[in-house]
């Protein structure tokens, strides 16, 4: 590495790194033109940008997993005016049918983490649950009902029918735990 630039002299690099190298570069580039460019009318083009890749992403899962997809919504600052381009992330919550087994969640997981890998917006930890699991861990776990009511009001679905809206509501001394433990 370059201790000026902390960067890889990519020339002197193994020809496997040299590629990942290049690429790693590629991404920098492109977060940094982004963040530089968000400004002004640019910013609209951004969150154009950003939407696009959600459903490039969604429409690329379907058709891996024809059928097993129930819906993809969008969330977290992507959905909102907080968009950071060049920082934000595409984060997705993928809700599969129940009928999908263990292999076909994990064919859809490899299809998202192949897809992450191609493309450096899409966030590489996306929530892909089962239905059945969104209910379970909604029931169980404070922190995540707590993080999905407070979200659901900005999710934004781009495939499917939104189902989020049929969980029920926190109680007060719910809120009050969940915030509690998210610090």
């Amino acid at each position: 590495p370059d201790p000026a630039t902390n960067d890889l002299d990519v020339a002197s690099a193994p020809a496997g790194m040299r590629s990942r190298s290049r690429r790693s570069l590629a991404v920098r580039a492109l977060r940094l033109a982004l963040v530089r460019g968000n400004i002004g009318p640019i910013r609209l083009v951004h969150a154009a940008l950003y939407r696009a890749v959600a459903h490039i992403a969604a429409l690329v899962l379907r058709l891996r997993c024809p059928g097993g997809i129930a819906c993809v919504s969008l969330r977290g600052s992507a959905t909102s005016a907080f968009l950071v381009p060049g920082l934000s992330d595409v984060d997705l919550f993928v809700v599969l049918h129940d009928e999908v087994g263990s292999d076909g969640h994990e064919a859809m997981r490899q299809a998202y983490a192949h897809l992450a890998a191609w493309c450096p917006l899409l966030d590489p930890h996306p929530w892909l649950l089962r239905w059945r699991d969104v209910g379970a861990l909604y029931r169980e776990n404070p922190s995540f009902r707590f993080r999905v009511f407070e979200g659901r009001q900005a999710f934004r679905t781009i495939y499917g029918t939104p189902r989020l809206g049929s969980l029920p509501a926190l109680s007060r001394p719910e809120t009050a735990l969940a915030r509690s433990e998210e610090h």
